[in-house]
């Protein structure tokens, strides 16, 4: 009961058959489907776990001691009992029918070690409850994000911009020389209030990119053919793709609002976000902003547009 109350998301209790994924091989088997079947190939942690075949007797070698719950477990067990967890979580995500989409497009990491070499704070679910972090007691006395601190500091003007909020509030930093980047950033955006204005009218007019370029990566990861087939791509995709990048095209064009004044921003960090990565700032540092555009120009010499409110992509002679 602590372990559940301490997770950073509130736990979502589900039914599961008797015996599923009781052995550490059941779960390496059902994990290939998403991972595939060389382990070597698997994401570096999940290969270190899956690679462990722990026995079901407990050794009195290389014991894992648990004061508070006086018992002992060995690392392998541990391992193969957060494996087997691994592999339930991912068949709960099955049942939802997002599985193939979350696996495909994230990462596996240790909570142990994020929590250990990250620079910011891991708290868990008690502690935003507590701080009221996302929800607030009401005057009817149930939760909601009315009174909270996220509802307080949300002023974002696209959908992507709220999620990053979220996880900067859900895991603020901790540390000093980065939360005073952070703050002359944010300081320099107040201080030329006409440009900042201007940008988040723009961006008002963005849609969901994060979601956009995640539907399209997960329909190129589904298909399991050395070819493509225009038509299918043509029927599911095409139009957040033309979305995307007429997005991505229209950005250099908001960056030329911070021309005049970029120059004379205090923060580094903030002129290297409104460069190119190509481009040079302040003492010769590259910008961190992704080269987008030359990708972008080879998809030019791929694909014609045609038409507005409903593109149709002609492929060029020879694609």
């Amino acid at each position: 009961i602590k372990m559940l109350k301490n997770m950073p998301n509130r736990p979502k209790i589900t039914t599961l058959k008797e015996g599923e994924f009781s052995s550490h091989d059941v779960s390496v088997t059902y994990l290939k489907d998403y991972y595939g079947d060389k382990l070597k190939d698997w994401p570096e942690l999940l290969k270190e776990y899956g690679e462990v075949d722990a026995p079901e007797e407990v050794h009195e070698s290389d014991k894992y001691e648990d004061r508070s719950a006086e018992v002992f477990i060995s690392s392998d067990r541990m391992k193969s009992y957060a494996f087997r967890t691994f592999a339930l979580k991912v068949k709960y995500l099955d049942t939802l029918l997002i599985a193939e989409r979350i696996t495909s497009s994230s990462s596996v990491n240790s909570y142990e070690n994020l929590s250990r070499e990250t620079h910011k704070m891991l708290l868990d679910a008690q502690a935003l409850e507590h701080l009221e972090i996302f929800e607030a007691l009401s005057e009817s006395c149930t939760l909601a994000e009315e009174g909270s601190l996220f509802e307080y500091l949300r002023c974002t003007a696209t959908k992507f911009g709220t999620r990053m909020l979220k996880d900067w509030v859900a895991a603020p930093l901790r540390d000093p020389e980065e939360i005073e980047q952070r703050l002359e950033a944010v300081s320099n955006l107040i201080e030329y209030s006409q440009e900042r204005e201007m940008l988040q009218k723009l961006l008002l007019k963005f849609p969901d990119l994060e979601r956009s370029m995640s539907n399209i990566y997960l329909a190129a990861a589904k298909n399991k053919e050395n070819r493509t087939y225009w038509e299918v791509i043509a029927e599911k995709k095409i139009k957040n793709f033309y979305e995307v990048i007429t997005t991505l095209r229209s950005i250099p064009d908001i960056l030329s609002l911070f021309d005049g004044c970029k120059a004379l921003f205090t923060s580094v960090r903030l002129q290297k976000l409104l460069t190119f990565e190509t481009e040079e700032v302040a003492d010769g540092q590259k910008g961190i902003l992704p080269d987008f555009l030359t990708v972008l120009d080879k998809y030019d010499q791929l694909i014609r547009w045609e038409g507005d409110d409903n593109p149709v992509a002609i492929p060029l002679p020879g694609v």
